[in-house]
């Protein structure tokens, strides 16, 4: 019977001769964890390209982002005596934000794994009930937490991105969401906590703010791709800035921070492949790399889904295709906003995709919760729009093909 042997540990035995065998693989390593739909989310945190303005606030239920603007027109003639003009007011704009509760109870229980080929991980006797009864159930358990503080922290981004949109009202009545009833349940029940950025965004839009009413012609949308000029798009929505806004897009950098132009996955997509032809039609060798590596060379960027296009940051925002592909609405967006404009703010000291959002872990020893871990966090949050002068929305809805 010939063994194959992979390492000290693994190894496979082959039964049998001629045309039909038999693989004979011990349990100890025959088990692999396939992780479905653990995706990690926007990880606000990080805030890499400095997006975000972040607060943090202990029981007061009510936080503020200050925006402030530099004096204008200071210099006057001079004048005789002690005569004293004051002029060259510093302007600043208050933005309140009410923090609002929310809360996640978690439990994870060993009884999924009894009366099955996996049960052997767990101990013998009571040792069914603990995860820390073995060697295996321990890393399993580990292997598990990691799981619930991505789902955690993916909860957080949609409750930070799209709480309280009202596509999501429209996709319940109408019914129009993709995923099953008792997901939708959960998500519908989760975005009803606080107002996101995608939603303070849309509500602008909807008050006829002049810098968010810009349209995306329909005739530039195909089903639920674009199919219009992405680059010439992206140039108009730069034209569009005017005063302040446009005085900072053209000195290119804000305390050593990039404009960011936030836009829809088909839009990105467009865009993407309209500006490596453009590096391909000048024989530029940062497109020969790109197309060698599937790297963006530095200089464009090195980060997925982000590219350096007159000196600001063009960002896919997967997200928001994710929030379209749940509802059954499609959005088309471009969103040009100066860096740390989008507030976020929260009760609790760490908001990190692990380890943080003040999560409180609890193995219970009583019999009748049969070896349950138990998760549990509470805090406030809030999101704003800092200065809404210093943002342009382009945007088209239509429901999903």
């Amino acid at each position: 019977m010939p063994r194959i042997v992979i390492n000290d540990n693994s190894w496979f035995d082959i039964i049998g001769s001629g045309n039909t065998g038999t693989i004979a693989i011990p349990q100890e390593f025959a088990t692999k964890l396939f992780q479905k739909h653990a995706i990690q989310e926007t990880n606000y945190a990080a805030n890499e390209l400095g997006l975000y303005s972040f607060a943090s606030f202990d029981r007061n239920k009510r936080a503020s982002f200050l925006s402030l603007r530099g004096a204008k027109h200071i210099l006057q003639p001079r004048v005789k005596g002690c005569d004293w003009r004051a002029k060259g007011k510093i302007l600043q704009e208050a933005i309140d934000v009410f923090l609002n509760p929310v809360e996640a109870n978690m439990e994870i229980c060993p009884d999924p794994l009894w009366n099955s080929c996996f049960e052997p991980i767990l101990g013998v006797g009571n040792g069914i009930n603990s995860f820390y009864s073995t060697a295996e159930g321990q890393a399993l358990l580990m292997e598990l937490m990691r799981i619930y503080y991505l789902g955690l922290g993916n909860s957080y981004a949609e409750l930070v991105e799209f709480g309280n949109h009202y596509l999501i009202e429209d996709a319940n009545t109408d019914r129009t969401y993709t995923v099953e009833d008792l997901e939708w349940k959960d998500y519908y029940d989760q975005q009803k906590a606080a107002v996101g950025h995608m939603t303070i965004v849309d509500e602008l839009r909807a008050n006829g703010e002049k810098n968010f009413i810009y349209e995306i012609p329909a005739t530039d949308i195909s089903g639920n791709d674009y199919v219009g000029d992405a680059m010439a798009l992206i140039e108009k929505v730069i034209s569009s800035a005017s005063g302040t806004f446009a005085t900072y897009l053209k000195s290119r950098s804000l305390s050593g921070r990039l404009p960011i132009i936030r836009v829809s996955p088909s839009i990105y997509m467009k865009f993407e492949a309209q500006f490596m032809n453009s590096l391909y039609a000048a024989q530029n060798p940062l497109y020969y790399q790109y197309q060698l590596t599937g790297v963006q060379p530095n200089g464009m960027s090195t980060m997925p889904g982000v590219l350096k296009y007159k000196n600001c940051w063009v960002v896919c925002e997967d997200s928001w295709g994710a929030f379209d592909a749940m509802t059954g609405y499609t959005t088309h967006r471009v969103l040009l906003t100066a860096p740390a404009n989008f507030g976020i703010a929260h009760d609790v000291r760490s908001v990190n995709q692990f380890g943080g959002q003040g999560l409180v872990l609890q193995a219970t020893t009583d019999l009748r919760d049969g070896g349950k871990i138990l998760a549990s966090t509470n805090y406030d949050l809030g999101t704003a729009v800092i200065d809404k002068e210093l943002m342009i929305n382009f945007s088209y809805t239509h429901k999903t093909v």
